[in-house]
């Protein structure tokens, strides 16, 4: 995976520590020469405070990935580092934060008894924090990694970091640079925003055929319960008029109907008689 990587920024010159000690032309030349981060790694920390804990308040904010000597103007031995900061360290030197760099170096590291970087502090306090911080780490070992030896460990003076630069390539020349998987993933949500867009438009084009079918449907419901509702009114006016009809012929039947005589048969003309 490629990470990003800053061009080299001055961390360290030669001179004056926060402890009346002084780090030498050969001590840089030394930790410049020796330093291998797949052997020990310098992290990168805030006000050389280490977290215990991976989401402590006080977490590394990267990695020194390599180490150069060169002179400056003046002819000072200097120390320059690459460095592959986290997200919040850009941040904060975007923001002019924590501008000031302090090396940590062991002068007689492991079996090599030569001097060795062992970490890098970003402060804002280059004046008087390295006196305290020394303090502090005489007082309180276990606030610091157990891959130190406290006692000997060497703060540098704080030096001021300029904006850091970084390559537009990353580590790995076969590999992707950030720029461009950027590009490519941008690209990539581009082409996921067009295939969603027309999924959308898709979706709502079935949507709105289907509403329309439905508001055909209701309104011929609509049409064969006002027909239904006209055919019963009809039947029932129909029922009303035979009703009036049945009964004015009842009516009719009883005015104009008169009852037959009764017959008296031959008995009568016998009685005459």
């Amino acid at each position: 995976m490629s990470k990003l990587i800053s061009k080299f920024v001055r961390v360290c010159r030669e001179g004056a520590t926060t402890d009346g000690r002084k780090i030498t032309r050969q001590q840089i030349d030394e930790m410049a020469s020796n330093y291998n981060p797949d052997i020990y790694g310098a992290r990168i920390w805030l006000e050389h405070f280490r977290s215990l804990l991976p989401d402590g308040v006080f977490p590394a904010f990267g990695d020194v990935t390599a180490l150069k000597a060169d002179d400056d103007q003046e002819g000072k031995r200097i120390l320059l580092a690459k460095l592959s900061p986290t997200s919040e360290l850009l941040e904060l030197n975007k923001r002019k934060q924590k501008v000031f760099t302090s090396i940590e170096m062991d002068p007689s590291f492991s079996d090599t008894k030569q001097a060795y970087m062992v970490g890098l502090a970003v402060t804002d306090s280059p004046a008087s924090l390295g006196t305290e911080m020394l303090q502090f780490s005489q007082k309180n070992r276990d606030q610091f990694s157990q891959g130190t030896d406290i006692p000997n460990t060497v703060f540098s003076e704080s030096v001021e970091v300029d904006e850091l630069e970084f390559d537009e390539d990353s580590e790995e020349d076969d590999k992707p640079s950030l720029l461009s998987r950027i590009r490519e993933l941008l690209s990539g949500q581009q082409r996921n925003q067009d295939q969603q867009l027309e999924d959308i438009e898709s979706s709502l084009l079935a949507l709105a055929e289907t509403q329309q079918k439905i508001q055909g449907d209701l309104k011929e419901q609509s049409s064969n319960h006002t027909k239904f509702d006209d055919l019963e009114n009809k039947l029932s006016e129909l029922s009303t008029r035979l009703d009036s009809l049945t009964n004015q012929l009842s009516k009719d039947a009883d005015t104009h109907h008169s009852a037959r005589p009764s017959a008296t048969g031959t008995e009568a003309a016998l009685t005459d008689c």
